[in-house]
């Protein structure tokens, strides 16, 4: 999912919904809230210690 992230001019940006949606949907997967909630929560921690480097 890391793969198709986005780089701005601030350094890595969130995974967006969009494409969290459109992984599940190329995998056929249906997340739970909580499974989404854990996802998001990974992805702000990873783009946080980014931006400390």
């Amino acid at each position: 999912m890391g793969q198709g992230r986005r780089v701005g001019m601030a350094g890595v940006m969130p995974i967006a919904p969009t494409e969290i949606v459109a992984w599940c949907q190329l995998r056929d997967i249906a997340l739970e809230s909580w499974e989404l909630s854990i996802i998001q929560g990974l992805d702000n921690a990873f783009v946080r210690i980014a931006a400390e480097k």
